[in-house]
């Protein structure tokens, strides 16, 4: 079966977290559930001690794109996840989520009639649009390597460039 993981991207003390914890830790499919930050507080070490669940503090600036970026490599990286759900703090999701979504992804595999893939850049799209190039977690090539190890058949890598940002 294909291993899907929760990530939790927490932020600041919100009074919606722990509402979403439990929809995850109560899914009628069990899996991982991690919470992962970059505004490490008592509140969010509290709950995640409560639960049992897997703390990871990113350093540095608070960003969305960049929280979730590193929510997904988390999940990939420590938890082995071939199928990542985001799950923001105030998310409440259904009991039976989990059970659905793995239910959809067997089903479309069994069918046969898809590929798996991904659309890269090759180039961080803020050295355009903001002028400067943020450190990359992977070099092009090795998240070519990377991508194609998860399974993904077709990795393209586009240029971002001047029609991509329109």
């Amino acid at each position: 079966m294909m291993k899907q993981v929760f990530a939790i991207s927490a932020y600041k003390d919100s009074p919606y977290l722990e509402e979403c914890i439990l929809s995850l830790v109560t899914q009628t499919v069990p899996g991982d559930v991690i919470i992962c930050t970059s505004t490490p507080n008592s509140h969010i070490r509290e709950l995640a001690e409560r639960y049992a669940l897997p703390l990871y503090v990113r350093e540095g600036k608070s960003s969305l794109r960049n929280d979730w970026n590193y929510a997904v490599s988390c999940a990939v990286r420590k938890h082995g996840a071939e199928l990542v759900t985001i799950a923001h703090q105030d998310d409440v999701y259904h009991p039976g989520y989990r059970e659905a979504l793995l239910s959809a992804c067997r089903r479309l595999a069994e069918e046969g009639n898809f590929r798996t893939g991904v659309v890269t850049f090759s180039h961080h799209p803020d050295t355009l649009v903001l002028g400067n190039t943020p450190p990359l977690i992977n070099s092009p090539q090795d998240r070519q390597r990377l991508l194609e190890g998860f399974g993904m058949e077709k990795v393209i890598s586009l240029p971002f460039d001047q029609q991509m940002r329109i």
